[in-house]
């Protein structure tokens, strides 16, 4: 579906916290209420497919699919159809550096702990990160200022 998609100033937002309990669709049931209200956005909890059973979707398991739970990509659709009828806008919320740790679930942790394995056991930061704190003079400067938040020599 192509859509044309404009950017405008959030006047009034309503905050709605997407779960299994209060799905997309429960969403688009009350936007024309919301419209009646003169409410100009709504402002969603992240509806990315998080871990099963999530109270509030921050733990994203995969950031390429919609939650099932909350009805998937066919809820989302029914959702913006509903908003753009009442010409409101979506504001949604994401958090894109937390992650849950769902085991096979997860797409991209075990991408994560192969980069990070061996740096940990090289000696190195011991953290997640794409290269090692003393692989760089900057990185090394740093690290000797923040001895506390690193502990590369």
């Amino acid at each position: 579906m192509q859509r044309g998609l404009t950017v405008r100033t959030a006047i009034a937002t309503y905050r709605l916290q997407m779960c299994c309990g209060f799905t997309l669709d429960d969403a688009a049931a009350i936007a024309e209420y919301l419209a009646q209200l003169g409410i100009s956005h709504l402002y969603s909890s992240p509806v990315l497919q998080a871990g099963k059973g999530s109270t509030h979707g921050y733990d994203v398991l995969d950031y390429s699919r919609v939650s099932r739970e909350l009805g998937g990509e066919a809820a989302f659709e029914r959702l913006f159809m509903a908003l753009l009828k009442h010409d409101l806008g979506l504001l949604l919320d994401i958090v894109p550096n937390h992650m849950a740790i769902g085991g096979i679930a997860s797409s991209m942790f075990p991408e994560a702990t192969r980069v990070a394995r061996p740096l940990a056991s090289a000696g190195n930061c011991g953290m997640f990160t794409s290269q090692p704190c003393g692989s760089s003079p900057a990185m090394r400067r740093r690290s000797s200022r923040a001895s506390a938040g690193c502990c590369c020599s």
